[in-house]
């Protein structure tokens, strides 16, 4: 009989690894899959349905970095090719991209970061044992894999590693200094990583708040991208609050380096709380006149802007208070004020001067006060200064995220 000559064709395999199927994501975040074939991979395509995202031809890991991502559904795959010209399809990802809205950085200055408002869902704090409580809430011990079915660390990085490996500033409450002794960092060179918030409810508004800390100068990390950017070493550390709606049971935070910083900085502690129905300065400022709501209006002309009252809690309308008040107990000066329990940081502050320059962070941790005519959504919070020698001046500093 003749010859017969048969090719056999093997196309190459390949899989999304990161993001999972039906997860939720921040707006820019990495696709990265494995491929692999019998010849040689020669490029991996990303594509959002029928449009084609970028293509990488640098495996054995093949990524493409997704900034900017719009809101809503998308369904991504990735196809590999060979070099005998195949190509294979992944199987699909769905993933549903939703903004996280991150204030401002807020350094590292007592317990009363650590925000209140709403109810706990969980907190971790990685490498350092635990649990530890810090302003009621309590932080469990996390590992590199992340807190149980909480928190799910992955995706692109390099090794994690978490453990103590820095004193803490002598400054904070024994219990602040221990969460910050530890955090999860990535091997250098600092590669991005997925921080995945599991266990939500699709519809529920959640604040999420991330800490850093690091003895190394030029350290710090980024959340969703450079604008979020927390300095893990500038003499305090810092934190950082965002908000969201949650589409889903999972959403994702991607972890970077900051701009021009090779080893990146530690992820310390991560909280998330339910957040639902804290009203933000628009819907506060309803009970202001027309044409007089703007935050550097003074309508009740009491010398403290529409901002101002906003941040401590008092009426933009009445004129019937100071934004903090103090009185002496014993041997102590005693300063009370209200905070919002989200969207806005506070410092306590010191001076011997009042120059401008000379303003500290006082020793004094802030605590919770008696919550007893503490207006809705916000805390009230007091801090006992020794009264000594030396003549200083204080003042409490609140700015919204």
């Amino acid at each position: 009989s003749a010859e017969v000559n048969v090719t056999v064709i093997d196309p190459p395999t390949v899989a999304i690894t990161s993001p999972t199927n039906n997860t939720t994501m921040g707006v820019n975040f990495t696709i990265d899959a494995a491929a692999t074939d019998n010849g040689t991979v020669t490029s991996v395509d990303f594509y959002d349905g029928a449009t084609l995202l970028g293509s990488d031809d640098t495996g054995p890991a093949y990524s493409y970095a997704w900034n900017g991502v719009p809101e809503g559904p998308h369904v991504l795959t990735a196809v590999a090719w060979d070099n005998d010209g195949h190509s294979a399809t992944s199987a699909v990802v769905n993933v549903t991209v939703t903004n996280i809205t991150w204030g401002a950085a807020q350094n590292i200055a007592g317990d009363s970061d650590v925000i209140i408002t709403g109810t706990s869902v969980y907190a971790y704090h990685f490498g350092n044992g635990g649990p530890h409580s810090l302003n009621g809430v309590s932080f469990a011990a996390a590992s590199t894999g992340g807190g149980g079915t909480d928190i799910t660390i992955g995706g692109g990085a390099p090794p994690l590693f978490a453990g103590p490996y820095f004193g803490g500033a002598p400054a904070l409450s024994a219990e602040y200094t221990t969460i910050l002794l530890g955090g999860l960092y990535t091997a250098s060179p600092f590669g991005l990583y997925s921080l995945m918030l599991n266990n939500l409810t699709s519809g529920t508004v959640y604040a999420v708040q991330v800490w850093s800390k690091s003895p190394y100068a030029g350290q710090h990390i980024t959340l969703d991208g450079p604008a979020n950017d927390l300095l893990s070493h500038n003499g305090t550390g810092q934190h950082m609050i965002g908000t969201f709606t949650a589409t889903s049971a999972t959403q994702t935070i991607t972890v970077g380096p900051g701009v021009g910083d090779n080893t990146g900085g530690p992820l310390c502690a991560v909280q998330v709380r339910t957040v639902s129905g804290v009203a933000g300065y628009d819907a506060w400022s309803e009970q202001i006149p027309a044409g007089h709501r703007g935050r550097t209006d003074d309508p009740d002309g009491d010398g403290f802007t529409n901002l101002q009252e906003f941040l401590f809690g008092t009426s933009p309308i009445a004129g019937n208070g100071a934004l903090v008040s103090s009185e002496t107990v014993g041997g102590n000066c005693v300063l009370h004020w209200r905070q919002r329990e989200t969207g806005a940081g506070y410092l306590l502050k010191e001076s011997t001067t009042l120059d401008p320059g000379d303003w500290v962070t006082c020793a004094v941790v802030p605590q919770l006060d008696d919550q007893t005519g503490a207006p809705t959504d916000y805390d009230r919070y007091q801090a006992s200064i020794p009264i000594d020698a030396a003549r200083k001046f204080f003042r409490v500093e609140g700015r919204e995220n």
